[in-house]
């Protein structure tokens, strides 16, 4: 289960935004002592009269030792077989619109259904595989432990939602930042 924080972004991108988040110092993965910090760049844009405004935040999570190299393993592990699988997909969806002599007009479904199996392989590669669970995965931000999504709107970033697997450390995150939390 994860335990949901949302922290509110004050301001707007003409006036400057203020965003203020507090870790606790311990290790968002176990909760045990903060040795180090991960850094996590978050993005997301959103359409704003006929243009696409950038929004971003660096952030830096308290992690020990070895679960800040475990996230970093666990997060190079992923983007190695995902990337893998994509070459595969695209390769076979190449081969079977060639040998299928489909118009060019009818490429879109190789498209379409290489794009179901990505989605597919990563349902399986998770499912299979415990470690991936833990890691924000295909087009998510996060580390080990933590997944934080930037809500935007044309005018302003509007909030921050933090899912923490560590109840307690959320329960800790919460308190610091004057915010409530939410089971999913």
């Amino acid at each position: 289960m994860k335990t949901i924080v949302s922290i509110p972004i004050y301001g707007s991108r003409h006036t400057g935004q203020i965003v203020q988040v507090d870790f606790p110092l311990q290790c968002a993965y176990c909760g045990g002592p903060a040795e180090t910090r991960f850094r996590v760049d978050l993005y997301n844009s959103a359409p704003a009269r006929g243009k696409k405004v950038e929004y971003s935040i660096t952030l830096n999570v308290p992690y020990c030792h070895e679960h800040a190299a475990l996230s970093e393993q666990y997060k190079k592990q992923y983007e190695r077989v995902m990337a893998i699988i994509t070459i595969a997909v695209i390769l076979i969806a190449i081969l079977g619109w060639n040998i299928s002599n489909m118009p060019s007009e009818s490429f879109l479904v190789p498209v379409a259904l290489g794009v179901a199996a990505i989605a597919v392989a990563h349902k399986i590669l998770v499912s299979a595989s415990p470690k991936f669970r833990e890691i924000p995965a295909m087009w998510q931000q996060g580390a080990l432990g933590v997944m934080i999504k930037l809500n935007v709107s044309s005018r302003a970033a509007t909030r921050l939602d933090f899912r923490f697997s560590n109840v307690d450390y959320a329960a800790s995150f919460a308190r610091l930042n004057d915010a409530t939390t939410s089971q999913k």
